[in-house]
């Protein structure tokens, strides 16, 4: 039944009961329908409202008045953008442009609408278009106020921003563990425990890597029960990425979904090094302060008011009792009255002077002590420590010299030592008989009277000096010196031991002289002998140690007892293992011999920089050393490279023996080391002229096989630089109608040639018309003008220009040139001659067979189709790639060409693609071949695949140039690629050209495992790998190739 809108509404803001055309009156369906519609709107919990084209209220349901504040009398009529946020009126015109745009079609939208009393609520409204309807005329918005919801989403943001801002800048580790033990997440400050550059760096891979071996097993069990549904905390030690370990402790529990499912391991780990080492420290002075209390001799105890605290053992032995029978007791319980008046006394001075009483043992016997007290804090309070001291033995000591004197005094005069006492002038003030006899004179004939009386005035001298000096520092001395007796010299050994009464200066001196002239003789002997030895040890040409082994054996027996039986195993696993094992090395002598070997100052300083040594040079010697000794062997000898302390390499001969006797422990070791670097230098001169012989026959093989100079020269400019380690090299030929010298072919240079040069302009020119070997040291500032823009920027020092002889006639000029001086060698120079010849007679053949010079085209087809044969061999051998090598060939070169890479590039480019998987040959086949995924093992020989590839190639010369692919192209830029982890620009420009095509090859292509990946999959995936694995340039340049129109 169509209706009409209505055009005015009554006061209270509902809508005017509608009128059919024909009818005046409503029928009662009609009635009853609008009723239930009324009370279904007038009851809604949500707010309906009713509005014009242009956003003007019409209608609005009692729900709003509670939701807004206003009352339909304040609302209606009015527009709702009146009552919307400023900074959301223009989403909600542009959502109203859009319902009037589709009628009939829902529109949600969220905004935010001021109430009443100024507050801001959020409201959620859906308003369909319902203009066009007869019935309803009207734009029907449904709202309601979701400020509570969207206040509770906003606060669950901010609160889990918080909680992750809480764990970034937490100093602990806070870290995520997936049930099968990889970590998930970790904060910042975890990262930097274990040494990680970034998250990405180690999420993924297992916890455990990092725990050291020792605490895997524990750390296991405790992920285990915590995946189980426990808590628990373990402390640990970790080795870091980059070999830092360190002690922690960590705290785990179980993360758990709301479906109460354990997803993950959350663990709170914190740095315990610190406090580890603390606690060792702390444990260790706790063991010496009560090693020291334990074992000290001297009694010690402590007493507050003289009622004893602590007591050491040593006091408890001293006097006869257990500490339970002393501590608590007063020290006053345990002397004589008479005694205990002087400790009072000494207690109530607070004297920390020392002072000797007698006292009395458990068991009644007596003993003197001395008493030294000191005060103290000692757990919060003032109290008295007093050492106390046995010194009965020193009492009785002292009675018992007293009483011995006069018994001494018949001893000196038995005695065959010269005795004498001297006061500070140096008189006699006692001599024995037999110092007298020597001296021939009587006793009491010399007492009183200056000992230099009675020797000769020389030694007089010498010994007035010696007591002198005694006297003036009160220090005793012992003195050999010869003296003469009458006719007779004899050697005599003498203490001269100052005599003082108290504290006070030297009262007298005591002298007590021996004959030791048999002693001395046999020491001059002793010392002879030691002597023409020691010459022999510091004079032999030959570098010899006397070294002691012992730590080093005890350790590797330490070892045995721990298990260890393969010690080549062992000590490879452990490199610190054997820079610990060179410590334990005592060197006790190094001959001069040594010294000079190694280029040290002094023996300290090659002994302390030992370590050093090894370090740099024979560490594998030393771990074959190691292993020597593990097998009881006594001997060992090696060869090889080794450094100085100035690091300058030197080739040895090292041999050792345990000396005979010390075979049990290796506490003598003979180390015989001999420096054969001048021997090894004359291999390598008889190696370096093969090698000369070599070039020289590939050189004539050149020549026989080819009449084309070029060729010919090409070849022997390669090996005249190569052999003669030279810069450059040009050949010049010679224009005897012209008088012009014309460059034929040059190596090495940055530049072109300049064509030809006048003999009168050139130093080659000089050459010819000498018919001589020219030579210009300092070449840069001797260049010739015509050839100074030229070889100006190429930075040459040295030059030598050699005429090129052949039948007496000059055929042209071999120039060559170095960036430094060349160290002149007769060998250089007769080899630089024989090169001469060997172009001469290149040049010579040249000119007789120009009619029958032979491209090198074939040759060079043949190369190729040798290529291109092993390639599809591959191809063949691996069917899953049929054809890859060919495609990849051709887009390789088109995006070289892209790169603008020179033609000369080009040709090594399209071999090495070719030969890119020439390394798969040495693969065997159940690991190329195989359909199942690799092992790490199998995946560890397939990574050798570019290391076998340049083995291959490398000795082929023509192929090096384009070796780049084959040994470069698994290489990444951010240098996790294999096999040498190059990085950015390590990794030749070739390779990283390859590698982007490689792979767009690889994964375009349908294998049997995989469809091909469509094109867009294909482009993003190479677009994300650009900086990781690929060149970005390289990638940029693939990008703009692939999306060109064709």
């Amino acid at each position: 039944m169509k209706t009409r809108k209505p055009k005015t509404k009554p006061a209270g803001g509902k809508p005017a009961p509608t009128r059919t055309k024909k009818n005046k009156k409503v029928s009662l369906p009609t009635a009853l329908e609008e009723q239930r519609f009324r009370a279904l709107i007038e009851n809604s919990l949500e707010a309906i409202a009713l509005l014009d084209a242009q956003g003007r209220l019409i209608y609005d349901s009692p729900a709003a008045g509670g939701l807004l504040g206003l009352s339909p009398q304040e609302w209606i009529g009015k527009s709702v953008f009146d009552l919307i946020h400023p900074q959301d009126i223009g989403k909600v015109q542009g959502t109203l442009a859009e319902i009037l745009e589709h009628p009939g079609r829902p529109f949600k939208s969220l905004f935010r609408v001021r109430r009443k009393d100024g507050a801001w609520l959020w409201i959620e409204a859906v308003a369909t278009n319902r203009l066009a309807d007869d019935v309803i005329g009207a734009i029907v918005v449904n709202y309601r106020d979701i400020t509570e919801t969207r206040q509770a989403e906003e606060a669950r943001r901010a609160s889990e921003h918080f909680r992750r801002l809480i764990v970034d800048t937490e100093p602990e580790c806070v870290k995520l563990i997936a049930p099968n033990g990889t970590l998930m997440e970790m904060n910042p400050a975890g990262l930097a425990m274990i040494e990680a550059d970034s998250l990405e760096q180690v999420r993924g891979t297992p916890i455990t890597s990092i725990v050291a071996p020792e605490y895997r097993h524990a750390f296991a069990a405790l992920h285990k029960r915590v995946m189980d549904g426990e808590t628990g905390t373990l402390e640990f030690e970790i080795i870091g990425l980059k070999g830092t370990r360190r002690w922690l402790e960590t705290r785990a529990v179980p993360l758990r979904t709301t479906s109460e499912k354990i997803e993950a391991l959350l663990g709170v780990t914190r740095d315990i090094t610190e406090h580890k080492r603390a606690e060792a420290a702390l444990r260790e002075s706790n063991e010496r302060f009560r090693e020291l209390w334990e074992n000290t001799v001297e009694g010690i105890a402590i007493h507050y008011n003289g009622v004893f605290l602590e007591v050491n053992p040593a006091i408890c032995r001293m006097f006869g009792y257990t500490p339970e029978q002393v501590i608590g007791r007063s020290i006053f319980d345990f002397i004589s009255p008479e005694v205990a008046r002087v400790v009072r006394e000494k207690m109530l001075e607070g004297s920390d002077e020392p002072y000797e009483v007698p006292a009395q043992r458990a068991d009644g016997t007596s003993l003197m002590v001395e008493l030294i007290g000191k005060s103290i804090t000692y757990r919060g309070r003032p109290v008295r420590m007093v050492a106390v001291r046995d010194i009965t033995a020193r009492k009785q000591a002292e009675e018992a010299l007293r009483r011995s004197e006069e018994r001494y005094r018949v001893l000196t005069e038995a005695s065959h030592d010269m005795i004498t006492l001297l006061n500070r002038e140096l008189k006699v003030e006692y001599t024995n008989t037999f110092a007298a006899r020597q001296i021939g004179a009587a006793p009491r004939e010399m007492i009183g009277k200056p000992i230099s009386d009675f020797f000769p005035p020389e030694i007089s001298r010498r010994q007035e000096a010696n007591l002198r000096r005694v006297i003036e520092s009160g220090e005793s001395a012992y003195i050999e010196a010869p003296v003469l007796f009458g006719d007779r010299t004899a050697w005599l050994g003498s203490w001269l031991v100052p005599i003082t009464e108290g504290d006070r200066e030297v009262t007298s001196v005591l002298i007590v002289s021996r004959d030791i002239t048999t002693r001395r003789r046999a020491e001059e002997a002793l010392r002879l002998n030691e002597e023409r030895y020691r010459a022999l040890f510091e004079e032999t040409p030959i570098s010899i140690w006397e070294e002691d082994f012992s730590r080093v054996k005890q350790y590797i027996d330490d070892l045995k007892a721990g298990g260890v039986t393969d010690f080549r195993s062992y000590f490879t696993a452990h490199h610190a293992a054997i820079m610990e094992c060179v410590g334990l090395v005592g060197i006790v002598d190094i001959n001069k011999a040594a010294l000079q070997m190694y280029q040290a100052e002094s023996r300290e300083e090659l002994i302390r920089n030992f370590t050093k040594v090894i370090d740099a040079g024979p560490a594998a010697s030393f771990l074959e050393e190691l292993i020597c000794i593990a097998e009881g062997r006594t001997t060992y000898s090696w060869e090889g490279p080794d450094r100085t302390l100035t690091g300058q390499p030197i080739e040895v001969s090292l041999r050792w023996a345990v000396a005979p006797g010390h075979e049990e422990d290796y506490s003598k070791v003979i180390v015989s080391i001999i420096d054969i670097t001048e021997r090894k230098r004359a291999d390598e001169k008889i190696q370096r002229q093969v090698r000369h012989l070599s070039a020289l026959h590939e050189i004539d093989q050149a020549i026989g096989a080819s009449v084309d100079l070029r060729i010919t020269l090409d070849v022997f400019l390669r090996h005249t630089v190569s052999q003669l380690k030279v810069d450059a090299a040009a050949i010049l030929l010679f224009n005897p109608g012209m008088l012009t010298l014309e460059y034929a072919a040059w190596h090495g240079f940055a530049a072109t040639r300049q064509t030809q040069l006048r003999l009168d302009e050139s130093h080659a020119g000089r050459a010819v018309l000498e018919r001589n070997t020219v030579h210009i040291p300092n070449f840069s500032q001797a260049i010739p003008l015509t050839q100074s823009r030229l070889l100006s920027e190429e930075g040459f020092d040295d030059y030598y220009a050699v005429p090129l002889m052949a039948k007496g006639q000059v055929k042209g000029v071999l120039e060559i040139f170095h960036r430094s001086s060349i160290g002149l060698e007769l060998d250089w120079l007769d080899f630089l001659e024989t090169l001469s010849g060997q172009a001469a007679i290149a040049i010579d053949n040249a000119q007789l067979f120009e009619d029958l010079q032979r491209s090198n085209t074939s040759l060079t087809l043949a190369y190729d189709a040798t290529i291109e044969g092993w390639s599809r061999a591959m191809d063949l051998r691996d069917k899953e790639t049929e054809g890859h090598t060919l495609r990849v060939t051709s887009l390789t070169l088109d995006l070289a060409r892209a790169m603008r890479v020179n033609d000369a590039e080009m040709i090594h480019i399209r071999r090495g693609a070719l030969l890119h998987d020439i390394g798969k040959l040495g693969i065997p086949d159940h690991i190329l071949l195989k359909a199942d995924e690799l092992t790490d093992e199998e995946w560890a020989i397939m990574r050798k695949h570019p290391t076998y590839a340049y083995d291959m190639l490398s000795s082929i010369a023509y192929l090096v140039p384009a070796l780049d692919i084959p040994y470069a192209h698994h290489e990444k830029w951010d240098g996790t690629g294999y096999p040498r982890g190059l990085k950015g620009q390590q990794i030749p420009l070739a390779a990283r050209i390859f590698a982007v095509v490689d792979v767009w090859d690889a994964i375009t292509s349908d294998r049997p495992y995989r469809p091909a990946w469509e094109k867009g999959r294909a482009l993003e995936f190479i677009r994300s790998e650009s900086g990781k694995h690929f060149d970005p340039q390289v990638v940029d340049a693939f990008l703009r190739m692939v999306d060109a129109p064709a």
